[in-house]
């Protein structure tokens, strides 16, 4: 019987970010947090069981509801609690290709541990193109912690990247980013909850008079979600007075709505949560209207239901914000947009792996009903097997417009499990020349195409035949040529061509999901590569991370046994930084980024303490630019800098060699 996994995707979301991107660098943590944080990132690059979770600072998006049971599918609202699971012995490991997180959830009370019961913890894939960056994709597994705190969560493909989430309405949302697992691992992960910062406000009519039940939205303006209904982070209503009060948000820049039947809605953007209670906000509603309409299928005027419908203004009375929370069409396929203030609006509509991207249409309101016309997506339908001709039960499909895994996006991907192999893919990608791609555990993956998905409904009849690929091995050494053991050694993809940047995008942005770590003797081995052009990523404890500049090939499924990688200990940078004052100045984040490389390159980031010192190691030789950004502007590997309110008008150079130790002392001027 086939299942299909589905997909948590908006597109509207996902639009967001990219517009974020094109202005902004992307900080990737590479080192230390600030003094009393944790290592997580570190400790899971390193495969350690013992995680301590950073104390990430980073605004969470979306809020993780408790519901029964399910499988890679949103958490909503007005469901029952889940069960806490049964924590299998220590001895009782997870199938082949499948893993386990476990561990608890706790708080401290007088610098001591107390266990966080009640607390939801969600598994989610992470569907994110670029591996310093999550976002969260489908739900795959979720669970309540028990009494003493515990969670197990089970039955997770180890042939995919993940991120945690754990929600609590006592506590600040936690967020622990690209967790990864090795076929069969049980993997620990214990996670500190603390309270977080308090948002108040009123929110009344035009004629001074309060408003009593009005709902406030808080949505984290980074929208680190695929699917939009998930993206806000906290929401409560106001009293008799007209008062709210939202506790437990995370820092930093939030969008907050006001919504209240009969009354316009109204927004509120780059609210700046950090250090305590932000400034009371002020809604003051004037009157509002609605604008109703139905969402149809071009073919036959069927009605589709469950499609996302958003309202952006283009010319309104009395203002109102730029984009209105989504609404969601019913049964027959109708909707009913209300609180917009009077005026003109484009409606998008999206519905992840139903509908094809480009619906949408403009409308005043006061007008007749909208009709909004979409089309389906194509189907492929079709089996995928192995060499043998034998169907494979579970594996993954994902459609790309040329013919290189390199470019596919994993928002895209869709998991199926089926005895018989059959898939039915909807396609998001209309073309002349499509390709078809299959990943299974095992195998190095198959793919069939060029197909032409311009105008069909359905492909039928598609067979990919997966190959088992060939293996890569080497050994990583350190600087005295010893072995170098439990390093983690990943495949980076190469492309581009003669263009530096497309090659940096394809290469680092979207490498392949191949790794091994190395054995005592610093041994790697990487099984079931598929054919294609290759360097190595390496990165171990107490070592610098390393890329190579060297590249291989992989041919035919025939072995490929590389020289030995050096691994060096890398360059320490510490110094204190002070404000114009002269006064050391903590949680600045300081940024460390390797000179004439694009914006998107990785960065080795800190923050500084409570004397205002920060300390950075294992940073590979070079020269690298200083910069110094606002506590907010990177949060953990979560965060985009945006360029809005970066401090340090110039960036400072420094050149580091291997095992020197640096001081730097940098000043907020």
């Amino acid at each position: 019987m086939l299942s299909e996994s589905r997909m948590n995707r908006e597109r509207l979301a996902m639009v967001a970010v990219a517009l974020m991107l094109a202005v902004a660098g992307v900080t990737w943590v590479l080192t230390q947090e600030e003094e009393g944080g944790s290592e997580l990132d570190a400790l899971v690059e390193d495969g350690r069981s013992d995680l301590e979770p950073r104390d990430s600072s980073a605004p969470q998006t979306g809020v993780v509801h408790r519901q029964g049971e399910s499988k890679e599918r949103p958490l909503s609202e007005g469901t029952a609690p889940g069960k806490s699971a049964e924590i299998p012995p220590p001895d009782v490991m997870p199938k082949p290709f499948e893993a386990a997180a476990y561990g608890r959830v706790f708080t401290r009370e007088g610098g001591e541990e107390k266990p966080l019961p009640d607390a939801v913890v969600a598994i989610c894939r992470d569907v994110s193109d670029h591996r310093g960056l999550s976002l969260q994709g489908a739900v795959l597994e979720h669970t309540v912690t028990d009494a003493r705190g515990r969670f197990y969560l089970g039955s997770i493909p180890s042939d995919a990247r993940y991120l945690v989430r754990v929600e609590h309405p006592d506590f600040a949302s936690r967020f622990v980013p690209k967790i990864s697992f090795e076929s069969g691992q049980r993997r620990r992960l214990d996670i500190e909850m603390k309270a977080g910062l308090t948002l108040r406000g009123t929110v009344t009519a035009v004629d001074g008079r309060p408003l009593a039940g009005a709902v406030i939205q808080v949505a984290d303006q980074t929208m680190r979600v695929m699917d939009q209904m998930q993206g806000v982070e906290r929401q409560g209503t106001t009293d008799s007075e007209g008062n709210f009060i939202i506790r437990n948000l995370t820092p930093g820049y939030k969008r907050v709505h006001a919504l209240m039947k009969g009354f316009a809605t109204q927004s509120k953007t780059n609210v700046y949560l950090v250090r305590g209670d932000a400034d009371p906000l002020k809604f003051v509603l004037g009157p509002g209207v609605s604008l109703a309409g139905r969402v149809v299928f071009d073919a036959d005027d069927s009605p589709a239901a469950g499609v996302y419908v958003t309202a952006f203004g283009l010319q309104r009375d009395g203002g109102g914000p730029f984009s209105y929370p989504p609404v969601i069409t019913d049964e027959q396929g109708r909707f009913l947009y209300e609180g917009l203030a009077k005026g003109d609006y484009r409606l998008t509509v999206a519905k992840p792996g139903t509908l094809a991207p480009g619906g949408r249409t403009t409308a005043r309101t006061g007008g007749e009903e909208v009709v909004i016309r979409v089309k389906r997506l194509p189907r492929l339908r079709g089996a995928v097997v192995d060499p043998s001709g034998n169907p494979v039960s579970r594996f993954s499909i994902v459609a790309v417009s040329r013919d290189s895994l390199m470019f596919a996006s994993k928002r895209l991907m869709r998991h199926f499990t089926s005895e018989d192999g059959s898939f039915e893919y909807p396609c998001e990608i209309r073309g002349a020349k499509v390709w078809l791609f299959a990943e299974a555990p095992g195998f190095a993956g198959g793919r069939v195409g060029p197909l032409s998905t311009q105008g069909a409904e359905m492909i039928d009849g598609l067979r990919i035949q997966l190959s088992r690929g060939a293996e890569v091995t080497g050994r990583v050494v350190d600087a005295s040529g010893k072995p170098v053991g439990n390093a983690s050694v990943r495949l980076l993809g190469v492309g581009g061509g003669s263009n530096p940047l497309a090659g940096f995008f394809v290469g680092s942005l979207r490498g392949l999901d191949r790794s091994a770590r190395t054995d005592t003797a610093g041994v790697y081995r990487i099984e079931n590569v598929p054919s294609g052009d290759y360097r190595l990523g390496i990165s171990a404890g107490g070592f610098a991370s390393s890329e190579s500049q060297r590249s291989f090939q992989v041919r035919n499924d025939e072995p490929v046994h590389l020289p030995d990688e050096k691994l060096l200990r890398g360059a320490t940078l510490e110094g204190i930084v002070v404000n114009k004052d002269g006064q050391p100045t903590s949680g600045v984040t300081v940024k460390l980024s390797l000179k004439g490389t694009p914006i998107l390159a990785s960065a080795y980031t800190t923050r500084t303490d409570g004397a205002g010192r920060y300390r950075i190691e294992h940073i590979r030789a070079g020269i690298y630019r200083v910069e110094l950004l606002e506590t907010s502007a990177v949060g953990g590997a979560q965060r985009i800098f945006s360029g809005l309110g970066g401090i340090g008008a110039q960036a400072q150079e420094v050149a580091l060699g291997d095992e020197e130790l640096r001081t730097m002392n940098l000043s907020l001027d």
